[in-house]
């Protein structure tokens, strides 16, 4: 069995092929001693001179928790209602990834059961429901929108990311195409160890598979999609199928960050609208 992310322990962190230009750590006691034991890990690679270094950063603030071995049966208590979740699901548009589709898509990668030895043949899954080119055409600046494919490659390359801590020649994750006639025919399945599959799948309306596939049991959406967990759930009640625990995400707000953190553009940060607005104001007008 692989220990999987986007939860893993410093050692496969350390010892994972990855590498990093910058490495931030707490300013503690705490902090200290856990950035300290990553580089020593670290260093112990086989081939890590042949790593690029990295510069490493102190934050201040910030707590360290240090957890028995005794207290790992009441973690999943503090994230649910206690309910093991093996098939999530996440909708949304995912054009230009940026960090408030990142954060949503890791909150969706942490509902979702975790490995377990006792479970090891227990299938897992994430679906993300990414909507359609048709769909889009009325948004700002449509010319400078990514396709669906491009959409769906970068989502599941960032899930790959957190997901994934194999050797890079290990690391390779086999793909199938799906394309049926009717809703949600479109989809990419993606296939990573440990039973689990990535599907990527084109929607075509508000409510996407969680309405087609019964086997989902929760749902990620953030404040502004807070109506569409209830409509789901309105649907699937109508069709006599469980409701889907719905668990709801809040980005950082601009507002709560200090001063300078607020004049760099936070927001606009995590907008896609405002990424497809800077890169139509780099176009020269031409008369």
């Amino acid at each position: 069995m692989q220990l999987q992310g986007p939860i893993i322990n410093m050692g496969t962190l350390s010892r994972s092929y990855r590498t990093w230009r910058r490495v931030y750590s707490v300013e503690s006691e705490e902090g200290e001693a856990l950035l300290q034991q990553f580089i020593s890990t670290r260093k112990d690679l086989p081939i890590y001179k042949q790593f690029p270094r990295f510069t490493t950063e102190r934050l201040a603030g910030g707590t360290i928790i240090k957890r028995s071995d005794n207290q790992q049966s009441e973690v999943r208590g503090a994230v649910s209602s206690g309910l093991y979740h093996y098939h999530v699901a996440v909708g949304g548009t995912f054009d230009h990834l940026h960090a408030g589709h990142k954060l949503l898509l890791t909150a969706t990668a942490l509902i979702l059961e975790p490995v377990a030895s006792h479970l090891n043949s227990q299938q897992r899954s994430l679906t993300i429901g990414i909507t359609g080119d048709a769909l889009l055409k009325n948004k700002k600046y449509p010319e400078f929108l990514e396709s669906w494919e491009e959409r769906q490659q970068a989502v599941c390359e960032f899930l790959a990311a957190i997901i994934s801590y194999e050797k890079p020649q290990q690391a390779s994750y086999p793909s199938e195409r799906y394309s049926n006639e009717g809703p949600n025919g479109k989809a990419i399945h993606h296939k990573f160890a440990n039973h689990l599959t990535i599907k990527c799948v084109e929607i075509s309306d508000p409510y996407g598979p969680t309405v087609t596939d019964k086997t989902i049991t929760a749902l990620i959406v953030s404040g502004e999609t807070r109506s569409g967990g209830k409509a789901v759930n309105e649907k699937r009640r109508e069709k006599g199928w469980p409701e889907l625990e719905v668990f709801e995400v809040d980005v950082l707000d601009a507002g709560s960050l200090d001063e300078t953190a607020s004049q760099e553009g936070f927001q606009d940060k995590i907008s896609s609208t405002e990424i497809r607005k800077r890169l139509h104001a780099r176009v020269p007008n031409i008369a």
